[in-house]
């Protein structure tokens, strides 16, 4: 019986849009292998005051079209490098830690 790997990358849900990506590929190639990958990610879009998938809910689950599970986590917008970015960092981390 092949595990469960949880995938945790900040910046990985553009790659769901894009298909591509190191942790796309890599979740591809595991779901191959016969893994249950799940990548999460930031649902906040970097310097953009926009999310990937609009919604109030803390996550949500956008499946690739691999058949690989994403979760968008929800954040706080930033721009730049400043305390705003540490606070969508650390937003993201707790919200993760929730769900």
């Amino acid at each position: 019986m092949k595990k469960n790997i949880w995938i945790m990358n900040h910046y990985a849900i553009g790659m769901l849009l894009n298909r591509g990506g190191r942790h796309y590929w890599i979740a591809d190639q595991l779901k191959k292998d016969g893994y249950n990958p799940v990548v999460f990610g930031c649902n906040a879009k970097q310097d953009a005051p926009e999310d990937f998938f609009p919604s109030t809910r803390r996550w949500q689950i956008q499946m690739a079209p691999n058949g690989v599970p994403f979760v968008p986590i929800r954040s706080t917008h930033y721009t730049g490098n400043g305390l705003s970015r540490v606070g969508n960092m650390v937003l993201f981390a707790q919200n993760l830690l929730i769900t």
